[in-house]
Protein backbone atom coordinates (compact mmCIF):
# COMPACT_ATOMS: atom_id res chain seq x y z
CA UNK A 1 0.00 0.00 0.00
CA UNK A 2 1.43 3.36 -1.11
CA UNK A 3 0.87 6.24 1.20
CA UNK A 4 -1.28 8.94 -0.70
CA UNK A 5 0.78 12.21 1.27
CA UNK A 6 4.40 11.11 0.89
CA UNK A 7 3.97 8.29 -1.46
CA UNK A 8 6.18 5.89 0.16
CA UNK A 9 5.63 2.36 -0.11
CA UNK A 10 7.05 1.71 3.57
CA UNK A 11 3.73 1.19 5.24
CA UNK A 12 2.31 -1.30 7.53
CA UNK A 13 -1.09 -2.29 8.74
CA UNK A 14 -1.99 -1.16 11.93
CA UNK A 15 -5.79 -2.23 12.85
CA UNK A 16 -8.96 -1.83 11.51
CA UNK A 17 -11.69 1.16 11.78
CA UNK A 18 -14.71 0.39 11.34
CA UNK A 19 -17.07 2.85 9.59
CA UNK A 20 -21.14 2.58 9.20
CA UNK A 21 -21.42 -0.77 7.88
CA UNK A 22 -18.18 -1.60 6.55
CA UNK A 23 -14.56 -1.99 8.33
CA UNK A 24 -11.59 -0.95 6.80
CA UNK A 25 -7.49 -1.88 6.83
CA UNK A 26 -5.54 1.23 8.36
CA UNK A 27 -2.06 1.67 7.76
CA UNK A 28 0.70 3.53 8.75
CA UNK A 29 3.72 4.75 7.64
CA UNK A 30 6.80 4.61 8.69
CA UNK A 31 8.21 7.62 6.63
CA UNK A 32 5.77 10.29 7.37
CA UNK A 33 4.08 8.97 10.43
CA UNK A 34 0.75 9.45 8.74
CA UNK A 35 -2.55 6.82 9.15
CA UNK A 36 -4.92 6.57 6.48
CA UNK A 37 -7.35 3.36 5.13
CA UNK A 38 -7.52 2.07 1.75
CA UNK A 39 -9.64 4.02 -1.01
CA UNK A 40 -11.92 1.69 -2.77
CA UNK A 41 -15.30 2.63 -2.62
CA UNK A 42 -14.49 5.24 -0.40
CA UNK A 43 -17.86 6.80 -0.42
CA UNK A 44 -20.37 3.76 0.12
CA UNK A 45 -21.53 2.78 3.42
CA UNK A 46 -22.26 -0.78 1.58
CA UNK A 47 -20.04 -3.65 1.38
CA UNK A 48 -19.05 -3.77 -2.74
CA UNK A 49 -20.22 -7.83 -1.96
CA UNK A 50 -23.89 -6.47 -1.62
CA UNK A 51 -23.86 -3.83 -4.25
CA UNK A 52 -22.56 -6.58 -7.03
CA UNK A 53 -25.04 -9.31 -5.47
CA UNK A 54 -27.73 -6.29 -5.68
CA UNK A 55 -27.18 -5.04 -9.55
CA UNK A 56 -26.74 -9.25 -10.68
CA UNK A 57 -29.76 -10.02 -9.35
CA UNK A 58 -31.50 -7.55 -10.73
CA UNK A 59 -30.06 -8.50 -13.96
CA UNK A 60 -30.94 -12.25 -13.55
CA UNK A 61 -34.37 -10.87 -13.98
CA UNK A 62 -35.31 -10.14 -10.61
CA UNK A 63 -37.58 -6.59 -9.78
CA UNK A 64 -36.22 -4.24 -7.81
CA UNK A 65 -37.88 -5.27 -4.83
CA UNK A 66 -37.45 -8.59 -5.15
CA UNK A 67 -33.67 -7.96 -5.56
CA UNK A 68 -33.84 -5.91 -2.09
CA UNK A 69 -35.45 -8.63 -0.69
CA UNK A 70 -32.67 -10.85 -1.53
CA UNK A 71 -29.31 -9.20 -0.68
CA UNK A 72 -30.81 -8.24 2.61
CA UNK A 73 -31.67 -12.12 3.32
CA UNK A 74 -28.52 -12.94 2.00
CA UNK A 75 -25.88 -10.55 3.98
CA UNK A 76 -28.05 -9.32 6.77
CA UNK A 77 -28.52 -5.33 5.59
CA UNK A 78 -31.75 -3.05 5.10
CA UNK A 79 -31.29 -2.24 1.43
CA UNK A 80 -34.58 -0.96 -0.52
CA UNK A 81 -35.46 -0.16 -4.40
CA UNK A 82 -34.67 3.12 -4.79
CA UNK A 83 -31.09 2.33 -3.25
CA UNK A 84 -30.68 -0.12 -5.85
CA UNK A 85 -31.92 1.46 -8.67
CA UNK A 86 -29.41 4.46 -8.17
CA UNK A 87 -26.64 1.68 -7.96
CA UNK A 88 -28.20 0.57 -11.19
CA UNK A 89 -27.72 4.09 -12.38
CA UNK A 90 -24.00 5.06 -10.99
CA UNK A 91 -22.55 1.76 -12.30
CA UNK A 92 -24.41 1.50 -15.80
CA UNK A 93 -21.12 1.79 -17.55
CA UNK A 94 -19.53 -1.16 -16.07
CA UNK A 95 -22.84 -3.45 -16.44
CA UNK A 96 -23.47 -3.85 -20.16
CA UNK A 97 -26.33 -6.35 -19.11
CA UNK A 98 -28.93 -3.72 -18.26
CA UNK A 99 -28.79 -2.27 -21.80
CA UNK A 100 -29.92 -5.98 -22.85
CA UNK A 101 -32.44 -5.91 -20.40
CA UNK A 102 -34.04 -2.67 -21.75
CA UNK A 103 -33.81 -3.90 -25.33
CA UNK A 104 -35.49 -7.69 -24.64
CA UNK A 105 -37.05 -6.79 -21.62
CA UNK A 106 -37.07 -7.94 -17.77
CA UNK A 107 -37.17 -11.43 -18.75
CA UNK A 108 -35.83 -13.81 -16.10
CA UNK A 109 -31.84 -14.98 -17.49
CA UNK A 110 -32.34 -18.24 -19.12
CA UNK A 111 -29.16 -20.29 -18.04
CA UNK A 112 -28.12 -23.79 -19.57
CA UNK A 113 -26.02 -25.80 -17.24
CA UNK A 114 -23.93 -29.00 -17.25
CA UNK A 115 -22.17 -30.37 -14.39
CA UNK A 116 -18.80 -32.73 -15.46
CA UNK A 117 -17.49 -34.80 -12.97
CA UNK A 118 -13.59 -34.59 -13.92
CA UNK A 119 -10.93 -34.88 -10.96
CA UNK A 120 -13.12 -32.25 -9.72
CA UNK A 121 -16.31 -31.67 -10.30
CA UNK A 122 -17.35 -28.21 -12.70
CA UNK A 123 -20.32 -26.65 -13.22
CA UNK A 124 -20.60 -25.34 -17.17
CA UNK A 125 -23.12 -22.35 -17.45
CA UNK A 126 -24.18 -20.37 -20.82
CA UNK A 127 -26.70 -17.67 -21.11
CA UNK A 128 -29.29 -17.76 -23.57
CA UNK A 129 -29.80 -14.39 -24.44
CA UNK A 130 -26.10 -13.17 -24.34
CA UNK A 131 -25.40 -16.11 -26.89
CA UNK A 132 -28.36 -15.55 -28.96
CA UNK A 133 -26.96 -11.16 -28.87
CA UNK A 134 -23.02 -12.12 -29.28
CA UNK A 135 -22.74 -15.14 -31.14
CA UNK A 136 -23.99 -14.16 -34.18
CA UNK A 137 -24.11 -15.60 -37.89
CA UNK A 138 -20.80 -15.26 -38.18
CA UNK A 139 -19.97 -17.41 -34.92
CA UNK A 140 -22.44 -20.31 -35.05
CA UNK A 141 -20.54 -22.96 -35.79
CA UNK A 142 -19.54 -21.71 -32.19
CA UNK A 143 -22.75 -21.19 -30.85
CA UNK A 144 -24.03 -24.41 -31.56
CA UNK A 145 -21.25 -25.90 -30.17
CA UNK A 146 -21.97 -24.51 -26.86
CA UNK A 147 -26.05 -24.61 -26.98
CA UNK A 148 -25.28 -28.54 -27.82
CA UNK A 149 -22.90 -29.01 -24.41
CA UNK A 150 -25.94 -29.98 -21.61
CA UNK A 151 -27.12 -32.48 -24.57
CA UNK A 152 -23.82 -34.50 -25.59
Amino acid sequence: MQCPYCGSNHTIKKGRVKRKRRSFQCYKCNKCGAFFTEKRMQNKSYDPKVIVHAITAYNKGCTLQKASKKVNKKFHVKTYPQLISSWLKEFRKITPYQRTRKEKGPCPIQEFKKRFQHKQAYEFKCHELKLEKYASNYFYGLRSFLQGIPHT
